[in-house]
């Protein structure tokens, strides 16, 4: 009864495979996109007639279309994945001068700054002098990052 409705079965466990990696998942496993793929090309090609509907056929050919598919797009995909976009521009940050009240270095643990109701950590990347004016290049938890201001 139901082999006659098994490539509308597959085209729709395909489709909501698909649905489910993308939405839910949002390309993390990949292992479902892989498997939507198999299900939905095999459920088309039993539709069109260019394969024989039963479930034996239908098993090897989603086991390999989804293996096809994975090792066609692996790398693709994983590089999509790994993309990571950088910042747009300066933070809020960037416009933030101030004098120094004590001498920082990368490690500087007893230099502060009050900012936005917040007790900051003043550290730089080579060591400052106490009274000279800085601005923030860069935060961290915490921890304003300051550079010499040159205009000044």
């Amino acid at each position: 009864m139901l082999l006659a409705y098994l490539p509308q079965i597959l085209i729709a466990a395909g489709i909501l495979a698909l649905i489910l990696e993308i939405t839910v998942f949002g390309f993390s496993t990949l292992l479902l996109f892989f498997l939507g793929i198999g299900f939905f090309i095999t459920g088309l090609s039993m539709q069109f007639g260019w394969q024989v509907v039963d479930v034996t056929h239908a098993v090897w050919s989603v086991t390999l279309l989804t293996i096809a598919a994975a090792v066609l797009l692996w790398k693709p995909l994983r590089q999509i994945q790994n993309r990571t976009e950088t910042p747009a521009g300066p933070s809020d940050f960037a416009q933030v001068s101030f004098q120094l009240t004590g001498d920082t270095t990368p490690h500087s643990d007893d230099v502060f700054h009050q900012y936005s109701g917040i007790r900051w950590y003043v550290r730089s990347k080579e060591p400052l002098s106490k009274g000279q004016w800085v601005k923030v290049v860069k935060t961290d938890v915490s921890v304003l990052w300051v550079e010499p201001l040159d205009d000044v």
